[in-house]
């Protein structure tokens, strides 16, 4: 089936650049997924054993923790600007420590994850345009002056938030799949639209011995089996059953990075409950795979409503604790696995229609670039036959290097349909081994 966004000189440019901005950030986001899986089971710990050592190792874990968009913030200048490299992700990363401050002072809340991606994104900005030293000086000013900008407005957005809250209501499966689609999407900005539901009167209220309970995650702390936490917690769970699902397609679809490092970015994902990690990589990788995934996660929550799953958590939501706080018994295992499976066809139809960043930035071997080179680049192939390459642009093909001859604007009859097509088709011949030596690579 035909990449229809790859088809599109849009599509391409932003496929290149989030390709780019991907293969920059891979490295930061396992280092970030490991160690906030890491700090997930050191908090956890403080649940299980009543133990002062406990408690002191779920402290530090929550303070380790925000280390982790530091490691973005330093990744992308480090590894998309040449020269100085180092000294410039240090400087991006002592920026995101100005504008945390600022915005988290102005606030009170952490900002989401996609800051540090779009700061580290500004570092390189001002040392292309403007030069390093001026750069250097400006970046630190464009950090503070955002998070002044943001924390101004963040009121108001943390209002808009709240009425759609109390629009939706706290005891219908509407207002759990909205929350879990909007969550999905907004989380890499802040928490503020998941904290009213999570700990306010916004995921629901309940008289327990004399006293009101607010919010899901006291709720469940107290009464597992109400409806809160069908509505607003379990959909979770069965979401962390979605990312494997997706990242077997994008292990068996994109060539830019290892299956290991994908597998261990994916575990730790899971075991942390920071599924925003995952969005912002989706989000890179494809638009279309980001709606798919915030798709499939309101199903989850309409799913756990229907079903009446009471399973959920206390923390930040990863895998373990829902496994130690399950009150449904293997229910939600079956229907989470079935989502993972569901998953991996959704998204392998959208990749396989739409394409992905990986596919403008593939890994390839020394003795295949030349040749890819010559026929204008990966962008520029659009499938290999046994006889040539079907070409997006034949004047890109260095046919004074290559030998073969390029063919344009020939007809094709389909005798199943009885009718004639008129198609614009561009390829070289050639037979040259090496074609299908990266035809087979590709595949």
């Amino acid at each position: 089936m035909k990449r229809l966004f790859l088809d599109h000189t849009v599509g391409m440019r932003f496929y290149e650049k989030s390709g780019r901005w991907l293969q920059a950030l891979w490295g930061a986001f396992c280092i970030v997924a490991v160690l906030l899986a890491l700090c997930q089971l050191l908090q956890i710990s403080e649940d299980l054993w009543n133990h002062p050592w406990s408690s002191i190792a779920a402290t530090f874990a929550r303070q380790a923790k925000k280390m982790a968009p530091y490691f973005i913030a330093f990744a992308l200048p480090y590894h998309l600007l040449p020269g100085s490299r180092t000294k410039c992700g240090v400087w991006s990363a002592l920026s995101y420590g100005l504008f945390t401050a600022l915005f988290t002072a102005v606030t009170n809340s952490d900002p989401g994850l996609l800051w540090p991606i779009l700061l580290g994104l500004g570092a390189v900005l001002c040392k292309d345009r403007v030069g390093e030293k001026q750069g250097m000086l400006l970046l630190p000013m464009l950090a503070l002056s955002l998070a002044g900008l943001l924390g101004a407005t963040h009121g108001y957005y943390e209002s808009a938030l709240l009425w759609l809250l109390r629009k939706l209501g706290n005891n219908n499966a509407v207002a759990g799949v909205v929350f879990g689609i909007l969550n999905t999407l907004l989380r890499p900005l802040s928490a503020a639209f998941e904290q009213p539901v999570y700990l306010h009167s916004a995921g629901g209220a309940v008289w327990l011995d004399g006293q009101i309970l607010t919010g899901a995650k006291t709720i469940f702390a107290a009464k597992p089996d109400r409806l809160a936490t069908a509505l607003f917690l379990s959909g979770k769970g069965l979401q962390l059953f979605l990312l494997p699902g997706f990242a077997c397609t994008l292990a068996d679809c994109g060539k830019a990075r290892s299956k290991a490092a994908l597998a261990l970015f994916t575990v730790g994902c899971v075991l942390s409950g920071h599924t925003e990690l995952f969005t912002l990589f989706l989000a890179l990788e494809s638009p279309f795979l980001l709606l798919a995934f915030a798709g499939l996660t309101g199903g989850c929550y309409l799913v756990s409503v229907l079903l009446g799953l009471h399973w959920g958590f206390l923390q930040n939501g990863g895998i373990v604790e829902f496994l130690l706080h399950n009150s449904s018994g293997a229910l939600p295992y079956l229907v989470g696995v079935t989502f993972c499976v569901l998953a991996y066809f959704v998204s392998r139809y959208a990749v396989v229609r739409y394409g992905i960043a990986e596919h403008s930035c593939v890994w390839l071997p020394e003795d295949l670039r030349p040749l890819v080179q010559e026929l204008g680049g990966l962008q520029n192939i659009l499938a290999i036959e046994n006889d040539g390459v079907q070409v997006r642009n034949s004047k890109r093909v260095n046919t004074l290097l290559l030998e073969g001859e390029l063919k344009e604007d020939r007809f094709i009859t389909d005798d199943r349909r009885q009718r004639q097509m008129c198609i614009r088709d561009s390829r070289f011949i050639t037979d040259d081994p090496q074609i299908q030596t990266l035809k087979e690579y590709l595949q």
